[in-house]
């Protein structure tokens, strides 16, 4: 038997939306004495110009900051822990030229 073509008329496409759930994480430690920030994502990217901070508070005067690009590390801050302070993961949201820095995530004020 010869193969044979058939005309299956018109040819319809359609579009699938999906979902994901991603997580990200901050903490603040001791770890021998100083303050050290920690920050890990599931995330398959990561957040555009993403920074952490270590500030103070309740001034809120950010007293370090450092480039978070990887989607997990840790950075020792140089600062003696204590109470007062905690940790700020921040990012761009949107156009680079367009958006200020917005904090995505913040710890509790360590005692």
């Amino acid at each position: 038997m010869a193969d044979q073509i058939v005309d299956v008329g018109e040819v319809s496409t359609a579009t699938a939306n999906t979902s994901n759930t991603w997580s990200w994480s901050l903490s603040l430690s001791n770890l021998r004495g100083n303050c050290v920030i920690s920050w890990s994502s599931n995330a398959p990217f990561r957040a555009q110009q993403s920074q952490v901070q270590l500030i103070e508070l309740p001034s809120g005067n950010v007293v370090a900051t450092a480039w978070a690009t990887d989607q997990s590390g840790s950075w020792d801050t140089g600062k003696n822990y204590g109470p007062g302070w905690a940790a700020r993961f921040i990012a761009q949201i949107g156009a680079l030229d367009a958006n200020p820095y917005q904090t995505v995530l913040e710890t509790p004020v360590s005692e």
